[in-house]
Formats: structure tokens, C-alpha cells, sequence
């Protein structure tokens, strides 16, 4: 019932996730956000919105990514003086994802591309967040049957993650976000 076990909760899910146990990653994550929210812990909710995108993702449930993005907007503050919120950026490509990807709505692909390209362009964000938000733009391109496009976005996404992790663990990490039973954008 701790809420500190419950942030925890939410770093682990993040983990098994990341190791390929995604349903034990969706059973920590329904454990713990009932006790965060009824808490406001913001930071934990905002990291397991975070994963419960990429879940849906890989699900190819993409009315999930589409609500899952919005939600996570909602709870999210709206940057100051002119500032970025990478987390917002990452939310509205996702959102603009499942938005293409049920609608096949063409601005969708564009929204999800700015999102990407305001973080793309900055070398003063964390590397994860961008690669998160070029993960939608690259999928939503792809999609819309720019594959040029999606490529060279997929590959400006692993560089960003090599800043901090090696070449093959950015590439496995960039593989366990796409959708499952799909083929896989590779760089």
C-alpha cells in the first residue's frame, strides 16, 4: 500500500518491459496507478503513461495509443516562456499515431513528425524522450508510405540513443518499441 513501493512499481514495470516481459510489466502497472493517482504523483504517472504507449504499440491497439496519448497530455503542464516539454512532444506524436493509424488522417503523420523534428533538432534533451517521440513519426510515415522518410527517421532516432547506450543496445531497444506481429522498421 506504500506509495513510495508504488513508484517503485512503476520502475519496475519499466524494467520487465524492457526485458520482454510485458505482461508482468501490465500487472505492475495496474497495481500501482490506482495508488499514484489517488497520490498525484505526477512524475510516476507521467513514466507509466509513457509505457502504457509503448505497450499499446506493441499491441497494435492503436484507439489505445490515440486515447493513451491524449491522456497523457492532459495530465502533463504546458511548457513556460517559450520552453519544450519533450514529454509533451512524445505524447502528441503517439496520439498522432493512433490517430493515423485508425483514421488515415494525413495531418496526423504531419503533427507526428513536428513532434519529432522540434526534439530531433536539439542536442539539450534527453536522448530516450526524442528517440520516443521519433518512434511514432517513423511508424506513422512508414505507414503513409514514405519509407525514405521513415528510414532516415528511424536512423536519427538510434543515433540519438547511442549518445548514451551502445550501438547494439540502442538497435534492441529500438526493435522491443515497434509493433508486434508487424515488420519491424529497421535503420
Amino acid at each position: 500500500q506504500s506509495i513510495e513501493l508504488a513508484s517503485v512499481g512503476v520502475t519496475e514495470a519499466r524494467l520487465r518491459f524492457a526485458a520482454g516481459a510485458e505482461a508482468e510489466a501490465r500487472v505492475l502497472l495496474d497495481a500501482t496507478e490506482p495508488r499514484l493517482l489517488a497520490a498525484g504523483r505526477a512524475v510516476d504517472l507521467r513514466d507509466a503513461g509513457l509505457l502504457r504507449l509503448r505497450l499499446a504499440v506493441r499491441d497494435n491497439d492503436w484507439r489505445r495509443v490515440e486515447d493513451a496519448g491524449q491522456r497523457l497530455l492532459a495530465t502533463l503542464p504546458e511548457p513556460t516562456h517559450g520552453g519544450l516539454s519533450a514529454e509533451r512532444l512524445v505524447a502528441q506524436a503517439f496520439a498522432a499515431l493512433g490517430r493515423y493509424k485508425r483514421t488515415r488522417d494525413p495531418p496526423s503523420v504531419a503533427a507526428a513528425r513536428q513532434a519529432a523534428e522540434l526534439l530531433l533538432g536539439r542536442d539539450d534533451q534527453v536522448a530516450y524522450l526524442t528517440a520516443s517521440a521519433t518512434l511514432p513519426a517513423a511508424l506513422a510515415t512508414q505507414a503513409a508510405g514514405d519509407s525514405a522518410a521513415a528510414q532516415s527517421l528511424c536512423q536519427r532516432a538510434l543515433a540519438a540513443l547511442t549518445r548514451n547506450m551502445s550501438d547494439g543496445e540502442a538497435t534492441a531497444l529500438w526493435e522491443r518499441w515497434q509493433p508486434r506481429g508487424s515488420t519491424p522498421l529497421h535503420c
